[in-house]
């Protein structure tokens, strides 16, 4: 597994037939601790679920990417 103890936050990944979910599965089937974050929530929580297994988790956020505070506090929960 490549990416075991990693995480990867991944933007626009809500789309299961996307390249940003492409992406996370990827991502997660190596091992990464995945982070879903999308404006929709609903397909977020649903492509973070697919993606569930006892090797990775996912989680989904929603928020707009050009503020910056979200960032911040995306960032907070994530990581801390």
């Amino acid at each position: 597994m490549l990416l075991k103890d990693k995480v990867a936050v991944i933007t626009g990944a809500a789309s299961v037939r996307g390249l940003g979910f492409a992406t996370a599965k990827l991502y997660a089937e190596q091992g990464a601790k995945v982070v879903i974050i999308d404006l929709d929530v609903e397909a977020s929580r649903a492509a973070a679920a697919s993606l569930g297994d006892e090797r990775t988790s996912a989680m989904n956020y929603r928020l707009m990417p050009p503020l910056s505070r979200c960032w911040g506090n995306t960032g907070a929960s994530i990581f801390w």
